[in-house]
């Protein structure tokens, strides 16, 4: 162990010389300047916390995590081999929002990222691939030369691969999916975190029960996908309302949407092209305060800069259920266009864009099913030729014939979620 960290949310966090010399570098440290709910501090005023904080948790519930499952592999794996893949996950967990851009999630549907081309050749955008290009260039040396990485072997691309979740080893599934999945571990540490900040309660849930109930499945022949024990369906329902709520209470809350979408305005006026930099020196330099400074200095002028300043916001004139809206018997989506076609009429966007926003958030409460070609990279596929069988997103072990089965058919609750 190389030191401590106290968290709020978990109490006492280790990391050891590899994980504190990641924290250490100045890539990380900016996460400390990048404010993990966007503008929202501007409602919530507690949630004044950052990226650094949840980058730490996370690395942390990882770890915690990797040993409970160590316990229920479908077939042991070699002790070394194991504690590598764990260690490779925790650093995955470490660096996943490395990239992310001023007030986190603002703008990044809005064409305010740039085009970048990514380490395997790929050309993409988003916060991340800044985060791959980032650890890439700035963290390679401390992930294959620290002692605690060199002695695993461990290589900047074992990294890469599973931020990207191109991995070709089947086995490896559950592990990535610990970082991105229904019921990983960011999500995890966000909701407690989250609500914990904001003074609210809508983001908790039972963490340790969750954790201790987590198993691995074999859906299919080779592969071990992150599950849940039927014991722990309840801890589960828990989760997935837990985050419906903070969506719906907190993460769309209308002011904070409506000022993003005033910041992302502003941003698109203020930086060069329109869009973040290109070169990464030049992006890492960018971090809430610096926004912020130059809002202050451009209020005079600037209309979206007045706004988020005074925190001048638009009236709200209509807001459709929390819901998915079904085209054919949903009237609040046929309002919703009605409204649209009205306003696009008496106020042209184009000539004055303040005058009125259509926002529509994109987000599913619970998946139902993914493809096994999002799970696993091309070339662990037999080119095409079998048909692909669909796995469940929250899959549940049976603790009595360990049938395997999706958590829908457990829960009459979460089913109701579902965007099947």
């Amino acid at each position: 162990m190389a030191c401590q960290f106290r968290d709020p949310i978990h109490g006492m966090i280790n990391l050891n010389e590899g994980e504190l010399e990641i924290v250490n570098s100045a890539p990380f440290q900016r996460l400390r300047y990048i404010r993990q709910l966007g503008t929202s501090y501007l409602v919530y005023h507690g949630a004044e916390h950052t990226r650094f904080g949840h980058s730490i948790g996370v690395m942390h519930l990882v770890g915690k995590a990797m040993d409970i499952l160590k316990k229920k592999q479908p077939e042991p794996m070699d002790d070394f081999e194991y504690e590598r893949l764990k260690q490779i996950v925790k650093i995955v967990a470490l660096v996943h929002d490395i990239g992310h851009a001023p007030f986190s999630h603002v703008g990044e549907e809005s064409g305010l990222f740039p085009e970048l081309k990514d380490f395997d050749g790929e050309v993409t955008s988003g916060h991340e691939v800044y985060s791959r290009l980032i650890v890439s260039e700035f963290l390679k040396d401390i992930i294959e030369k620290n002692e605690c990485f060199a002695k695993m072997n461990i290589k900047i691309v074992d990294v890469l691969s599973f931020m990207k979740g191109t991995i070709t080893n089947p086995k490896y599934f559950f592990a990535k999916e610990l970082i991105s999945g229904q019921i990983d571990m960011d999500r995890m540490d966000y909701l407690l975190r989250d609500s914990y900040y904001c003074g609210v309660k809508y983001g908790e849930y039972d963490l340790h029960r969750l954790l201790d109930t987590l198993t691995i499945c074999c859906p299919q022949e080779g592969i071990w996908q992150l599950g849940i024990e039927s014991d722990g369906v309840q801890a589960v329902e828990e989760f997935v309302f837990s985050r419906y709520w903070m969506f719906i209470q907190v993460y769309f809350h209308k002011t904070r949407r409506i000022l993003d979408y005033y910041l992302v305005e502003f941003l698109k006026e203020s930086l060069r092209g329109g869009k973040y930099p290109e070169e990464l020196s030049e992006y890492l330099e960018l971090t809430d305060n610096h926004i912020l400074e130059l809002v202050r200095g451009r209020s005079g002028k600037n209309k979206w800069a007045k706004s988020i300043l005074q925190r001048n916001c638009m009236s709200e004139v209509f807001v459709s259920t929390p819901h998915q809206l079904d085209k054919k018997d949903d009237n609040d989506y046929h309002k919703l266009g009605w409204i649209d076609d009205q306003l696009r009429k008496k106020f042209p966007v184009d000539e004055e864009p303040w005058n009125y926003y259509i926002d529509q958030a994109k987000t599913s409460s619970a998946k139902y099913q993914i493809s096994p070609s999002t799970l696993l990279s091309d070339e662990s596929e037999e080119d095409g030729e079998e048909e692909e069988i669909p796995l469940y997103a929250i899959p549940v072990k049976d603790k009595h014939t360990e049938k395997i089965d999706s958590v829908q058919s457990y829960s009459l609750p979460i089913n109701s979620l579902s965007d099947k």
